[in-house]
C-alpha cells in the first residue's frame, strides 16, 4: 500500500472529531472530497473510505498514517470491545452505540463558521443545543434538505448542493444544560436512568410510526426530571400533532412493561391522551385489535405459550382467512382466571406444592439464572430431582434444602458475574487465566452454562475481574494475521475440507463423526472441527498398499462376499479394519486365505461336496468320525477345515463302501 505525505497537514483540536480532520485537510490540499484525498493510496478495490474507518481509533490511526499524520490523542470516542455493537464511552460514562450517529453529519452552523471544524461531541445525538452558541444541532442542508455528507471538501459547504451550511435560529439551551451537567454525564447511575428514560420516549414515538427532535426530546426529559404533570403534558401534545392514540392505557401498559417508569408519570400521561381523544366513548379505548405478538407481551408470555392456550380455550382467539388473525384487548382481559392476575397482565398459576419443595422457575430466580439452566443442573445430577404428584400429575420438583446446599457450594458464571456486578462475557476466560477452572460447562460435561466451585472464588473481587485486560478466549472478532497464524499451526478441519480430503460427502463426514471414527475438535465450541490429526490418519489407513479393500479381497481368494462375511470376519478369525466406507483387511492375509481354499473346505462346502445335508460333516465331527484342521493363524479354533483329499475319500468310502482306499 503507498503512502504519501501530505504538503499540508492541519493540527487536530483537542475536541475535533476524525472525519472534520479529514473535510479539513481535503480542503486545505485542493481535494474536492475526503474521498478523493485516499483514492491513490487506499490498497482496496472501492477506493473509498467509510464510516466504520471514522468509529475505530485504530482503524483510523492506520487510515491518516497514509498520509503522514501521526495523531497524539484520540478523535475517536472509545469501545468498550472491539465491534460494531460495543457501548461507547464519553469521560468513563458508558452510552449504548445507538445513541451515536455517524461521524461528520451533525454540526452547529456557528461553530463551523467560527471555528472551522466538527466536534466529536456532535455525533452523541441526546447533544442536541450547543452549550457555545445556543443553537440547535442539525444534521441536515437546510437549503436542499438533504443530510449533510460526512466525506464533504468543505467543512461548511453542502456536497449535494454546493450551498453554504445556513444558519439555525437560537433556541433555549437552559434545560439541556441543566440535564448536561447533572444527569447525562454526572455519573453512571444518572446517565443509565437518563437512558432509560430516553429509549422510552423512542418506544413510545417509535410504535406510533412519529418521531421526535433530540430538542424536543430532552425537552420532555427535562420535565420529567422537575414535573411529572408537565412532562405528560408535553408528551401528549407533542404526539397529538402528528397521530391519534386509540387505546391509551393498554398502550401505555404495554409500552411501560420493560422500563418501569413511575405512576406519578404514567397516570397523568394517561389521563393527557385521554383528554386528548376526540371520541367521548371510553369503550373505544379497548377496541384497539393487536396481533399475537403483542399479545404475548402484555401477557409477559412466549407465542408458544400465548397458543397453547388458544388451543385450550384458555385465551379466546378469533379465527379469520387473514393470514395474520388479530384480536380487541378487551377479550384479552376476559381470560380464564387461572392465568392472570390482574386486569392488564397474565401469569402462569404457580403449583401448589409442600413447603420443602420448589419447583423449576422458583429455583431458577432463586440462583439467579433462566429456567432452562436449572433443567440442565439437574440432567446431569448437579441437582437431585424427585417426582410428586402435584395437582393429578407427577412433576418433578426441587428439595429446597438441596438447592441452598447447592448454592452454598457451587456458583454458575452468570450468577457469578450479577454478585460481582460485571460483564459476564468472557468471565470464564478470565478466570481460567488466574488458573481458577471451571468443574463444570459445555466443553466438559455439555452443562448448558460454566458452573465453578464458590471455595475457588472467596479472593475474587470486582477490582480483579476488572483488572484482567489479558487472557486466552475464543470469543469477539480475530486480531489482523490471526488467520494466517492459525494455518501455520493448523491441528483441526472444517466438515468441507474433510469431504475434499477424504472424498466424501459432507454427510458422511458427519456419519463417520457420529460414530467416533474421525474426532471432534472440542476446543471449537460452536462450529463442528474435526481434528486434523485423525483425517490424516483416516486417510493413510485408506491408501496403505499393505491393505486389500473386501471387494479386492473376495476376487484374490476367488469366494463370494457372503462367504467372506460369514466364515471371516463374522467369527473375527482375521482382523478387519472397519471405517463405515471402507472395509479393509490385511493383503497378506487375504493370500494365506487363498492358499487355504485351494487345499481346504469349509463344514458347509464339504457337506455340499458330498451332496449330503449343510450339517452333515458338523454330525460326522460330533461323533468323532471326522477330525478338523484349523489354520495357523485361527488360535481361537472358530472356523473347522478339512483338506479337500479327505473329503474326497470320504466320498468315495460312502459311494463304494469299505473297499476304496487311499
Amino acid at each position: 500500500m503507498e503512502h504519501i505525505n501530505l504538503p499540508v497537514k492541519p493540527i487536530p483540536f483537542p475536541d475535533e472529531s476524525a472525519a472534520s480532520l479529514l473535510i479539513r485537510s481535503a480542503q486545505a490540499n485542493g481535494h474536492e472530497s475526503a474521498h478523493r484525498l485516499f483514492t491513490l493510496v487506499l490498497d482496496r478495490e472501492d477506493k473509498f473510505i467509510n464510516h466504520g474507518d471514522l468509529h475505530d481509533q485504530t482503524r483510523f490511526d492506520n487510515l491518516i498514517k497514509l498520509v503522514g499524520f501521526n495523531l497524539s490523542h484520540e478523535l475517536v470516542y472509545p469501545k468498550l470491545i472491539s465491534t460494531n455493537f460495543s457501548d461507547v464511552a464519553i469521560n468513563d460514562i458508558q452510552y449504548p452505540q445507538s445513541f451515536f450517529r455517524k461521524d461528520g453529519i451533525a454540526y452547529c452552523p456557528d461553530c463551523i463558521r467560527e471555528y472551522g471544524y466538527l466536534r466529536k461531541i456532535w455525533r452523541f445525538i441526546p447533544y442536541s443545543v450547543c452549550h457555545i452558541h445556543g443553537k440547535e444541532i442539525i444534521t441536515i442542508c437546510k437549503k436542499c434538505h438533504r443530510e449533510t455528507n460526512a466525506f464533504r471538501g468543505s467543512i461548511n459547504y453542502c456536497k449535494k448542493c454546493d450551498a453554504e451550511l445556513p444558519s439555525s435560529p437560537s433556541v433555549d439551551a437552559s434545560k439541556f444544560r441543566f440535564l448536561f451537567e447533572n444527569h447525562i454525564f454526572k455519573s453512571q447511575d444518572d446517565a443509565d436512568q437518563y437512558k432509560n428514560l430516553w429509549l422510552f420516549i423512542e418506544k413510545f414515538t417509535r410504535e406510533l410510526n412519529t418521531s421526535l427532535t433530540p430538542y424536543e426530546t430532552n425537552e420532555i426529559l427535562y420535565e420529567m426530571y422537575c414535573d411529572h404533570n408537565k412532562a405528560a403534558n408535553l408528551l401528549a401534545s407533542s404526539i397529538y400533532t402528528k397521530v391519534r392514540v386509540k387505546n391509551p392505557h393498554d398502550f401505555l401498559d404495554w409500552i411501560n412493561l420493560q422500563f418501569s417508569l413511575p405512576t406519578s408519570f404514567i397516570n397523568p400521561l394517561l389521563h393527557e391522551l385521554i383528554n386528548r381523544e376526540e371520541l367521548n366513548d371510553l369503550q373505544t379505548y379497548i377496541q384497539a385489535d393487536i396481533s399475537k405478538k403483542q399479545a404475548a407481551e402484555l401477557l409477559r408470555i412466549s407465542p408458544k405459550k400465548l397458543n397453547t392456550y388458544i388451543e385450550k380455550e384458555i385465551v379466546v382467539w378469533p379465527t379469520t382467512t387473514s393470514r395474520e388473525a388479530k384480536a380487541p384487548l378487551d377479550i384479552l382481559k376476559k381470560a380464564n382466571a387461572d392465568i392472570h392476575q390482574s386486569k392488564a397482565f397474565f401469569k402462569p398459576r404457580k403449583l401448589a406444592l409442600p413447603n420443602e419443595y420448589t419447583d423449576f422457575p422458583t429455583a431458577g430466580d432463586e440462583l439467579m439464572i433462566n429456567t432452562e439452566y436449572v433443567r440442565s443442573l439437574c440432567k446431569h445430577n448437579w441437582l437431585k430431582t424427585e417426582e410428586l404428584l402435584v395437582e393429578g400429575q407427577f412433576r418433578k420438583v426441587i428439595l429446597k434444602q438441596d438447592l441452598i446446599d447447592f448454592d452454598t457450594q457451587y456458583v454458575l458464571v452468570g450468577t457469578l458475574a450479577k454478585e460481582l456486578e460485571v460483564n459476564s462475557t468472557n468471565l470464564a476466560e478470565k478466570l481460567k487465566s488466574i488458573d481458577i477452572e471451571p468443574i463444570a460447562g459445555p466443553s466438559i460435561d455439555g452443562l448448558l452454562t460454566t458452573l465453578f466451585r464458590r471455595s475457588d472464588l472467596e479472593k475474587i473481587s470486582k477490582e480483579m475481574i476488572n483488572g484482567i485486560k489479558v487472557y486466552k478466549t475464543n470469543a469477539g472478532r480475530k486480531p489482523n494475521g490471526s488467520r494466517t497464524q492459525a494455518q501455520d499451526v493448523k491441528t483441526s478441519v472444517s466438515v468441507p475440507e474433510a469431504s475434499q480430503l477424504l472424498q466424501l460427502s459432507q454427510q458422511k463426514v458427519a456419519t463417520l463423526v457420529r460414530k467416533g471414527i474421525l474426532k471432534r475438535d472440542n476446543c471449537e465450541k460452536v462450529k463442528i472441527f474435526i481434528t486434523l490429526e485423525s483425517v490424516t490418519f483416516l486417510k493413510h489407513q485408506i491408501n496403505r498398499t499393505d491393505l486389500i479393500s473386501i471387494d479386492g479381497a473376495c476376487k484374490l481368494i476367488g469366494c463370494t462376499k457372503q462367504w467372506l462375511y460369514i466364515n471371516i470376519i463374522n467369527k473375527e478369525v482375521l482382523p478387519i479394519y472397519d471405517y463405515k466406507y471402507w472395509t479393509l483387511m490385511s493383503l497378506s492375509d487375504a493370500q494365506r486365505m487363498m492358499d487355504i481354499r485351494d487345499t481346504h473346505f469349509t463344514s458347509y462346502e464339504a457337506s455340499k461336496f458330498l451332496g449330503r445335508h449343510r450339517t452333515h460333516i458338523n454330525n460326522l465331527k460330533n461323533r468323532g468320525q471326522i477330525i478338523p484342521c484349523h489354520a495357523p493363524f485361527d488360535t481361537e479354533k472358530k472356523l473347522d477345515l478339512y483338506p479337500i483329499d479327505d473329503i474326497n475319500f470320504l466320498r468315495l468310502k460312502e459311494k463304494f463302501g469299505m473297499a476304496a482306499e487311499r
